[in-house]
This record gives C-alpha cells, structure tokens and sequence, in this order.
C-alpha cells in the first residue's frame, strides 16, 4: 500500500501525490498558524490557491501538478453575454441604419455606441446581447423608488451597462456609476435662420446713425428758420408783393414752411417759392443737400432689405423676437421642457413651454421641424449634429448662410455612459473604452457620423420681396397721420357747428 502510495524519480527522492500535496501545505500552514500568530505571506497563500485550482497534467509518465497562473492578462470571457440597453426611436435604426448610413439623423448616439459595443465584445471576446427600450425614463418614482425605460433596465439588473448616453444629475449617483463620454460632438442648441432686420428693428431708421440724423435734423431746422426769415422780409417788399398778387399767391406762413422743408426731403414739390437772390440761394443749397443725402438713404435700404438679424444671442432674446418656436420630440425634451426641473432655466422654461410650445403642442420630428426652419423664420431646440445632418441634405447655400444657434435653456452636461454602480463589467467597461479612444477607433466613427453646422460658400445674389413687415414703420406713420387728420376734422367740424349756433 505503501509503494502504491509513493513513487519515486530517476534520483530516488519521494514525491508526492497532487492530493497528497495540497493536504501538506494545508496541515503546514495551520500548524504555523497554531504555533505562532504571524500573518502567512500572500506569495504562499496565491501559490496554495493555485493549486487548488490547477489540473493534473501527465509527462513522461508522470502525474504533475501544474498550477493555475494568475498573472496572465484576462481578456477572454468565452463568448459570456453583455448585456446592452439601448434606447431607439425607429425601430429600424439597428435593422438597417448602423452601417448603411441611412437615416443618420435618427437615433445618432445608439448607432455610435452600438458600433463602439461591438469592437468592445471583441476585444474581450464576449457577445453582444441586445436590450432595446423606447425612453431614458428621466423621472424618479417617489413612492416606488425605481426609474423606467433605460434607467430602469440598469437599475434592475435587466442589462449590464447603458448604450445611450444620459445625462449625469446628482441624484443618479447613487445608482449608476458613469463611464465615458462617447458623444462629445452632440449638443443641444436652438436652431434658426436669422430673420431679416425689420423683424427686430426699424428698417428707415439704420441707414444713418444717431450723429447723422441729428445732424440732418439740424441742418434743416437751420435751413428753414433761415428761408422763413427771408420770405418773411420778401412779403413786406412791394415788387416782391405784387408779383405774388399776379399769380394769385398769399404770404408763406411758419407752417407752410415747414410744409416746404418736408417736401425738400422727400424729394417732392412745393408750393410757396421764394423770390430773391437770397431765398433761391438758401432753397438750392437745402435741395443739393438733401438730395444727396436722400439718395444714399435709398442705397443703404436696399441693402438693408438683404440683411439679416444678428442681435439673437441666446434664448432670452430668441423668446423675445417674433418667431415661433419648437422641440425635437425626444423623450429628454418632452419630459425637461413639460415638468419643472433643475436641469433648465426655470423661468424660461416656463414661459418658452406656456407660451410658443404647448397651445399648438410644437413637439415636432426632426425632419418637421428643420422643414419649418428653412421655409419661415422659426426656432427650433435640436441636437446639433442632427440638424447638420438635415441642413446639408436639404438647404442652399443662401439658407446655410442664414442659418444661426443659441445654447439650450438646458444647463451644459455632457453625457455618458452608465453601468449599475455594483455592477462586475464596470473595470473592463472602462478599459475597453479607453482602448478604443486611444487608438482611435472612436475618432475615425464619430468623423464618419457626426457633420458640423455646414460654412456660408459666399452670397448669392437673390430677390427680396417687401412684405408688411418691412414697411410696417411706413405703415404706422401713415395710421397715425390719418387719426390724427381724422380726430383734427371732428374737431373742427364741431367748433364750427358750436359757432353756427352761438351766431343763431
């Protein structure tokens, strides 16, 4: 029994058993352990659990122990499944859209990551298991205490890391550790083609500055006061008084004068002319002038008329501009601009949503929405990339060079990955994240995917219609100038019938 137990080498030493081993070093260490309370060493201990798990491993007709090495990088997982959760608007974006490059508007940060999941597989060699839902499902449950769509397959275990990048709020910390940002290029701004200057300012008073028209003004009122004093001495001279009586004319009054300063810039005719070499003087110098200067007035309107507006610079503006407004309808959207958040600017948001978005409900497909920017002035919240996308499939280049962005009512996060905060594939999340970022796997798809807000390739030349906004200052003027006369006529045709019957 004893030799069957025993076996010895070429050199005649005893060995052991595998068995027999592992029952030694566990009977040496507790002995070392019972004699004396000094830690074992943690190179002993590794060696021990190696053995434990090694396997028998038969040379030259001998049974040998061969341990398991630790040491070797664990990179291969045996096609174990990962568990991917991604959110998809078009049911069709991972049938046909992930390669094919069609739609690539449509759900643009799953098709990157769903890319990016399938190098990361096969660099540990797992599989790529799919989990599709419809929402992030922002809202917290208070009650219930659990999220749903995207936040809720994580948080219930239904999937192992995140495909769609979220948002990164403080209350999520707890429940979701964040990984990378793999949509750095996405953001979220207000899109619009910049309206033409009338719609913020008065079109007939930008030809000239402040300085200029208070010049003008001047310069006339100068002029007139210098002309009524010389028609004034005019009427008290007899030859220049009976010339008037030939052609049955009276004395040029304050207001005819004035009367006669209007026309000189407006370029039309008046009545009242004066008669000496002093008065034609003073009214050829007023006209020489004034002509001048209306014919530039003219030129700098015409080229007015081609500008557009660059005064918009953020939303607040934007809201106070007359342009209608409107929401990419994503789920994100939907739910931050319809609930008070911390995530918004909270007393725009409210107005932005009370007042453009919900009377005519302006949660609109990307595809609308871009349609309502290039055909009326109107502002649309869209991912960035996305509108790209659509700008260069559908605007000239005249659109193009009109097209203008302010940042979201939305506070600036980036967004990022996630995995459950316990979760086991959270270290090799991150380095195979990583190793794709640094060689530059992630670089060459997002160049692929993600388009930048198309350059204005110079003017074109283009005919611009005169609308009732344009001449809404002519317009205005013209409605005041007839109430006026109109109030003014009452006036007087009720001062003469009080006359007529004080008389009677």
């Amino acid at each position: 029994m004893a030799n069957f137990r025993q076996h010895h080498n070429f050199k005649g030493q005893t060995r052991l058993f595998p068995h027999q081993q592992l029952r030694s070093g566990y009977q040496r260490i507790n002995r070392q352990n019972l004699e004396d309370s000094s830690p074992v060493p943690a190179k002993e201990l590794l060696e021990l659990f190696g053995k434990l798990h090694s396997r028998l491993v038969r040379r030259s007709g001998l049974y040998l122990l061969q341990p398991a090495n630790f040491d070797k990088n664990r990179t291969n997982f045996h096609k174990m499944p990962l568990k991917v959760t991604y959110v998809v608007s078009d049911n069709h974006s991972l049938d046909h859209g992930i390669y094919d490059n069609r739609n690539k508007h449509i759900d643009k940060a799953t098709k990157i990551n769903y890319i990016m999941y399938e190098y990361f597989v096969d660099i540990w060699n797992m599989s790529h298991e799919v989990v599709v839902t419809n929402e992030w499902g922002q809202e917290f449950h208070p009650s219930k205490l659990y999220y749903k769509g995207l936040l809720g397959d994580l948080c219930h275990e239904k999937a192992d890391a995140a495909g769609t990048v979220m948002f990164t709020p403080t209350e999520r910390l707890k429940y979701f550790k964040f990984l990378v940002s793999t949509t750095k290029e996405m953001s979220l701004h207000f899109i619009f083609r910049a309206p033409p200057l009338p719609y913020s300012h008065n079109l007939f008073a930008l030809p000239f500055d402040t300085n200029i028209w208070i010049s003008c003004a001047i310069v006339l009122s100068l002029c007139g006061l210098v002309i009524w004093i010389i028609m004034s001495w005019e009427a008290k001279v007899a030859s220049f008084a009976a010339n008037r009586q030939m052609h049955n004319e009276n004395a040029a009054s304050f207001l005819d004068i004035v009367m006669m300063q209007i026309g000189v810039v407006c370029q039309m005719d008046y009545f009242h002319e004066p008669r000496s070499t002093a008065g034609k003087i003073a009214t050829f110098s007023l006209l020489l002038g004034f002509s001048y200067l209306y014919n530039a007035f003219c030129a700098r309107i015409v080229v007015l008329l081609q500008a557009t507006a660059n005064n918009l610079h953020d939303y607040k503006a934007l809201y106070e501009a007359k342009m209608d407004m409107g929401v990419e309808a994503t789920s994100y959207n939907i739910y931050y601009f319809s609930h008070p958040n911390s995530r918004t600017n909270e007393d725009y948001r409210k107005l932005i949503y009370q007042k453009k978005i919900a009377p005519n409900n302006k949660f609109l497909p990307a595809t609308d929405g871009m349609r309502l920017v290039q055909n009326s002035y109107f502002a649309f919240h869209v991912e960035l990339t996305t509108a790209s996308d659509l700008i260069l499939a559908t605007f000239n280049n005249q659109e193009k060079c009109a097209v203008r962005k302010v940042n979201s009512i939305f506070k600036e996060d980036k967004p990022y990955l996630a995995s459950p905060i316990n979760s086991t594939v959270t270290e090799y999340l991150m380095i195979g994240f990583h190793r794709l970022f640094e060689t530059g796997v992630h670089s060459r798809e997002s160049r692929r995917r993600f388009n930048k807000l198309p350059p204005c390739r110079g003017r074109n030349s283009a005919f611009i219609s005169v609308g009732l906004i344009e001449c809404y200052f002519a317009i205005e003027i013209f409605l005041i100038g007839f109430t006026l006369c109109l109030a003014f006529f009452l006036l007087e045709l009720a001062s003469g019938v009080y006359r007529k019957n004080q008389s009677t």
